[in-house]
């Protein structure tokens, strides 16, 4: 699942009950790919709950932007989430 704030505002999204593996790369992805200059943050108010997420070439759940920093997304709240297998947990 990949959510990316570039060229929309995303706002009051709920990611919850899904199972999520076997992806090559991330489980879940929130982020804003955007250039570093820019102090806009398009992706906030995110709710990440309930969900199973194994398996995955990558991180389980990466929040952040582009360059790894959490300046991109703002008010992401991540619970109750199971996380196994993956190659990272969490970024």
């Amino acid at each position: 699942l990949y959510l990316d704030g570039r060229r929309e505002k995303m706002f009051n999204i709920k990611i919850y009950n899904n199972i999520v593996s076997n992806n090559k790369k991330a489980g879940i992805t929130v982020l804003t790919e955007r250039p570093v200059a820019s102090p806009v943050n398009n992706i906030y108010n995110i709710e990440i709950y309930n969900n199973l997420i194994h398996s995955n070439g990558s991180t389980g759940i990466v929040i952040g932007d582009r360059v790894g920093s959490t300046n991109g997304a703002i008010d992401v709240e991540i619970y109750h989430n199971t996380l196994a297998d993956n190659y990272k947990t969490f970024t």
